[in-house]
Parts: structure tokens; sequence; C-alpha cells
């Protein structure tokens, strides 16, 4: 059972309906969209600001490895063609003196130390997969630190081993989607951070208290709002997030380009300035067979 009030529910429906059909359209979308993340935004207030007050749990110190966690919870050889490309691309691009850990359901609870109340609902599938992945991000970047790259994340050349050293870094660039809570202030499929930063600890705070509160998901997006709320509400993690520079404007363009016939110069230009690029193992690519960016770039990464 959804925990806000109908009305807020009815604004996001409407919202959904009338976006992007045209610009007059959309200007009334947003008006609803508004209305709804304000519902949200009041709905963590109502229930979690208090935590605000209490400090969020720190974790013993560890040897600074530097760990890159990408996770599919069936496992590596069960992935999609995409996902298998993704991961491959990351351990080339990987720093030598890096971990590439692939992480499973097998696996997963042997790296990140997770409330019982909240893992017992997962199992119950009263939490889904994708959103326990928000989770298990948080839990290991207070604990172990390193970085967090989902599944379809593509590496189009070397990681620069300086992104950990920062105490909090993600994707970041005003290349967003209107309708995007986060304006690209940050990308909830991609961190780096240091073990036991501030940010992912009060992250991960709110995560499991609303877990250990509720038994239903209250938006898919709840790792942004969130993440919203603690701009809004708390300085220091407003302060990490705007400290985080700009970087990969291009990372949301080459899941466009695959269908597409290959061109060098495009793909070239693309990475110049993009080292990540975020794709979607769902997506049904056209011309397969022909020379697109999905056979060029893809099908190779696997061959």
């Amino acid at each position: 059972m959804n925990q806000l009030n109908y009305f807020y529910i009815i604004a996001n429906k409407i919202s959904y309906k009338l976006r992007k059909r045209n610009a007059a359209l959309d200007k009334v979308a947003l008006l609803f969209l508004k209305i709804y993340f304000y519902g949200v935004q009041k709905f963590i207030k109502n229930n979690f600001s208090s935590l605000l007050n209490a400090q969020p749990e720190s974790y013993p110190s560890q040897k600074n490895e530097k760990n890159i966690f990408v996770c599919w919870f069936q496992g590596e050889e069960n992935a999609p063609d995409i996902v298998r490309a993704c991961i491959k691309s990351a351990r080339k691009a990987a720093p030598q003196d890096s971990n590439v850990i692939i992480l499973s359901e097998d696996n997963m609870l042997d790296y990140a130390k997770i409330p019982p109340a909240v893992i017992d609902k997962y199992k119950k599938e009263l939490i889904t997969k994708t959103n326990f992945s928000d989770i298990l991000r948080f839990a290991l970047l207070s604990q172990k630190g390193g970085a967090w790259m989902d599944s379809t994340i593509f590496c189009s050349g070397s990681i620069n081993p300086e992104l950990f050293d920062y105490q909090l870094y993600s994707i970041k660039n005003s290349n967003y989607d209107k309708f995007n809570i986060a304006r690209r202030k940050w990308t909830a499929y991609f961190w780096f951070a240091k073990q036991n930063s501030y940010f992912t600890r009060r992250v991960f705070q709110f995560f499991c208290a609303y877990w250990e509160k509720y038994d239903a998901l209250i938006d898919y997006f709840l790792v942004d709002h969130i993440i919203y709320f603690l701009y809004k509400n708390d300085p220091l993690c407003k302060e990490m997030l705007d400290s985080i520079p700009v970087n990969n404007p291009n990372v949301s363009f080459l899941q466009d380009c695959l269908s597409k016939e290959f061109d060098a110069n495009e793909w070239n230009s693309l990475k110049e300035n993009t080292c990540f690029f975020k794709l979607n193992w769902k997506s049904e690519i056209a011309n397969k067979d022909k020379n697109t960016f999905y056979k060029e770039i893809i099908c190779k990464e696997l061959s």
C-alpha cells in the first residue's frame, strides 16, 4: 500500500500521461510533477527528519583498497550481452591496483552488512532487486569505500585513478531530462566515495530507516528522493554534492546511437570528454547484423 496521500499519487499519474507530447502539455506535466515531488518530500520530512539529529553509523577503518563494485544478481555468466560487455569494459578500464568485484545473489552479503530486517523483506520480495541494489551500493560505499558502477555502465577508456581520491564523486552535468529529480547534480547509478564518507553513510541510514518501518516502496526513485531531501536539509551533504566537478557530459548519448550506422568520428567525439556511458540492457537493438554502434562497440567488446 502506498503511504502517500492519494492526491499526490493522482498528480503523478496525470504528469505521466501529459508529458513529452508537446511544449504546452509539458509545462502542465511539470506542474503536476512538482506537486507529486512536494508530496514525497513532505512524507520523508514527516517520517524521517528526526534522523538529521542523529549521526549515521561509522564503520571500522580498513585498508584503502580500490574496489569497483558491479552487481548482477543472477551472476555474470547469466547476464545479457550488454551487461557482459559493460563488465568486460570495466575490467579493461580499471587501474592496475584496483579490484573489479562482480556481486551476485551468492556473494553480495560477504561484502556488505545490511540490517536483518531489511534483508528479510528482500527475501520476502517486498523489496525488489532494483531497489535492494540501491541499499547495497550505499552499504558498500560506506563500509568499504571505492566505486559503484551499475552493470550497464560502458567504459570507453581508462578510469582515472584520481577518482578514488574524492570524498564523493558521481556523474554530474547539465544534460538532463527536465522531469529528472536529480537534475544531473548526481546520478544514482555511478559513485566513487571514501570509506565512511558522511554522505554515503547518511543515505544508507535513511534507506535502512525507511525499510525497517515500511513494507512497500513509496516511489521507484526513492534513492533520488532521499538524496534530494538531504541536499535540501543537510548542509554537509549539499556541500559534498556541490563539490563534484562537472563531468561526462555525453553519458546518455551512446544508448541512443546503438542502432545507428557506426561513425568513427562521432564515436571519437562522444568519448573525447566522456569515459562512462549509461546503457539499457532491455533496449531492443535494430540492425544488429549491420555496421552499427552496437556491432562495433558492444559486439567487439565481447569478441
